[in-house]
């Protein structure tokens, strides 16, 4: 596992622009990390990828109890798609 400050560091959000149609309300980077709240799953730290074929998100809810983490897959390239798969 990293290191507290470098956990921290990760998960320290930075601003981001507005995505139009993205399950968030609210979002930034942080270090390799998307951290968004304003979902129906509430906030929210993780990754939305894609590449020719297909796309992948992987989100960990920590205001959740139990606090999951979920993965999601879809062919085609609509991000918002597997985000919305993901707080659903």
């Amino acid at each position: 596992p990293a290191p507290g400050s470098s956990r921290r560091h990760a998960a320290e959000r930075r601003p981001g622009p507005h995505a139009a149609r993205r399950p968030w309300t609210d979002f930034g980077y942080g270090l390799g990390l998307m951290i968004a709240e304003g979902s129906p799953a509430g906030r929210s730290l993780g990754h939305t990828g894609h590449d020719v074929t297909s796309v992948a998100a992987v989100y960990h809810f920590p205001d959740l109890d139990p606090a999951p983490t979920v993965a999601t897959f879809a062919r085609g390239d609509d991000q918002a798609a597997v985000e919305w798969a993901a707080v659903d």
